[in-house]
């Protein structure tokens, strides 16, 4: 495999564990969560994520969704804990509830 397709399964199985990590275990009320009145709710953000790889769009959108994920989780009082992705056991093609539980999490 080529540096780049190396990159791209890496960047995409990045941004699945840590969507995973954001929404995992978050109460049913957080689908239809706003961060403010005019904001997408989180699964207006999923769906939009996944218009993004349908559309081949950009990755770092992607990731950026994610974060707003991860925060919102924050604001709706349903915080996920802080992990150091560096260290994250991210592998391509584990997906969903396949994915490894982090090693070490941090408030």
């Amino acid at each position: 495999m080529d540096a780049k397709n190396e990159w791209l399964r890496h960047a995409v199985a990045t941004v699945a564990y840590r969507a995973g990590k954001s929404v995992r275990g978050a109460p049913a009320s957080f689908a239809g969560f706003r961060a403010g009145p005019t904001s997408r709710t989180a699964a207006q953000i999923l769906s939009h994520m996944s218009d993004l790889f349908d559309w081949a769009l950009s990755i770092a959108d992607a990731l950026t969704h994610v974060g707003q994920l991860t925060m919102m989780r924050r604001l709706a009082e349903a915080p996920v804990k802080g992990e150091n992705y560096f260290k994250a056991d991210i592998a391509v093609g584990r997906l969903g509830m396949a994915q490894q539980p982090a090693a070490r999490e941090f408030d």
